[in-house]
């Protein structure tokens, strides 16, 4: 299981209490039409906060309520997003970059990224597999 840590805090990417993946590749899976990226307020991926990006995107306090991330596409033959978060911890806004890997046609979970509370995405940056942070 691949995890990322924030701040001393460890946040399951990918294989955490997912749902079985289905055979067939490319369709719309939890609301995220092909080719976005979308948030959620629910670890469950059951409460969309955004009509999905699929492309370059830059902002702030749009999705602030993010507990979920799913990535169902490629933009320009990238498939993978550099996602810029922003959280408080102890009082401290802190800021990481993390690697969303692509959902997978026999492995959707792999698409898949939960965070133990709320925090605030503020740029999405599609990039190819090979990566730094996004090649493990």
């Amino acid at each position: 299981m691949k995890r990322v840590a924030l701040a001393g805090l460890v946040v399951a990417a990918g294989l955490v209490s997912s749902s079985p993946a289905t055979a067939d590749a490319g369709g719309p899976r939890y609301g995220c039409a092909v080719g976005d990226i979308c948030f959620y307020e629910d670890a469950g991926l059951t409460r969309k906060i955004s009509t999905g990006q699929t492309g370059n995107w830059e902002g702030s306090g749009t999705y602030g309520a993010t507990r979920a991330v799913f990535n169902n596409g490629t933009m320009g033959g990238f498939d993978h997003v550099n996602l810029t978060i922003r959280y408080s911890w102890n009082g401290e806004l802190r800021e990481q970059t993390i690697c969303v890997h692509v959902a997978e046609p026999r492995k959707v979970s792999a698409g898949i990224t939960r965070f133990d509370f709320p925090l605030d995405p503020i740029k999405v940056q599609w990039v190819p597999a090979n990566t730094v942070g996004c090649d493990v």
